[in-house]
Order: structure tokens, then C-alpha cells, then sequence
């Protein structure tokens, strides 16, 4: 577990395009101006006192589960699972989304994200709605996620990094891997 990595150039815990901090839990935080422009967008977010709290709840839940010795360099453990999905643009109404992708899969999965293969190639910081085991393959949920990295596999093959971008999301993956979220801090 590396919580208290804070080398990179912003938190991995704000999701830009809804402007939340999903390190909180049982509310919604919406960081202040101020805030993520001293602490969410630069690399001193090891001193939010969110990011804190939060890191210390993460820690808790990985020793519980026995992943505290981990020295990946992986916040969350990946489980490899192939899962039909489709990728759709992000509407705020629903209505009209853009399909991108009907036949796309997922590759393997954690608490902080999905790794899915396509057939489209994302682009980065592209805002995307999914639906993950949408043929009926088993269980079936919905989510938000924001595209962070897409390379090319293959012809017309591309894999993509997707964040969680919202609490509903990052619970349904959590009920999904059958590992506990964070509890309210």
C-alpha cells in the first residue's frame, strides 16, 4: 500500500470532472477553490487531512484483508476477470449517450479502477458511463469513470485505464471484488 506516495502530481483521489474527493465516505465533499488549487491539483495532497484520514482507513482495511505487506506498487490489488461491458459518453441526463463501444470487456479490476479492452481507442481524460456485464453474464451494474491512459494491443484492439469518478461506482465495484469499502470516517 502506498497512501503515503505523494510523488505524483496531483491526488489520485480527486476526480476532476465531478470535482469531488473520493477519499471521503458517507457524504459528499466537494473541495473548495482554495482547496484543490493548494492541495487536490499539486503534489502537496499528502497534507489533506481527507487524504489523510483516508489513508489510514485504507490501511486498516488492507490489514484486515491481509494485503498490508504488499510492496506493489498498486494501491489496490488487481483481479483479473473478463466481464462483456459497454462504454458509453457521459451524458448528465442519460438520454442520447453516444455508445462507443457495445462489445468492449474488462481485463482486470480493483477498487480504484477498470482496465478494459475495446475496440475504440479512449482518449485520456475522456469522462465515460459503463456498463459492466450488460449481456447477461451474471451481475450486472452501472458506473462513472474517467479514462486516464489507452494504448494499442493489436489491430483494432486498445486496452484503457478507467479511474472510478464517483461513490456509487467505487461501492459497486467493492460489492463486485467482495471487498469492503471504506466505512464513513
Amino acid at each position: 500500500m502506498k497512501c503515503n506516495d505523494t510523488n505524483g502530481y496531483q491526488c489520485p483521489y480527486y476526480a476532476h470532472c465531478t470535482q469531488e474527493c473520493l477519499m471521503t465516505n458517507g457524504g459528499l465533499y466537494i473541495p473548495m477553490p482554495e482547496h484543490i488549487n493548494t492541495l487536490c491539483s499539486t503534489p502537496r495532497y499528502g497534507q489533506c487531512h481527507h487524504y489523510r484520514h483516508g489513508c489510514v482507513a485504507i490501511r486498516e482495511v488492507a490489514t484486515q484483508l491481509g494485503y498490508a505487506n504488499d510492496v506493489s506498487r498498486r494501491r489496490y490489488p488487481r483481479v483479473q476477470e473478463r466481464i462483456p461491458m459497454q462504454i458509453t459518453d457521459y451524458s448528465h441526463d442519460g438520454r442520447g449517450a453516444n455508445i462507443l463501444d457495445s462489445e468492449a470487456f474488462t481485463v482486470d479490476l480493483s477498487l480504484g479502477g477498470i482496465r478494459v479492452e475495446s475496440r475504440v481507442a479512449l482518449p485520456a481524460q475522456k469522462r465515460v458511463a459503463f456498463v459492466v456485464g450488460h449481456n447477461g453474464s451474471g451481475s450486472c451494474w452501472d458506473g462513472l469513470g474517467e479514462v486516464r491512459w489507452t494504448e494499442n494491443v493489436g489491430v483494432g484492439a486498445f486496452q484503457s485505464g478507467l479511474i472510478v469518478t464517483d461513490q456509487k461506482t467505487f461501492q459497486a465495484l467493492g460489492n463486485h471484488l467482495n471487498l469492503p469499502v471504506l466505512p464513513p470516517l
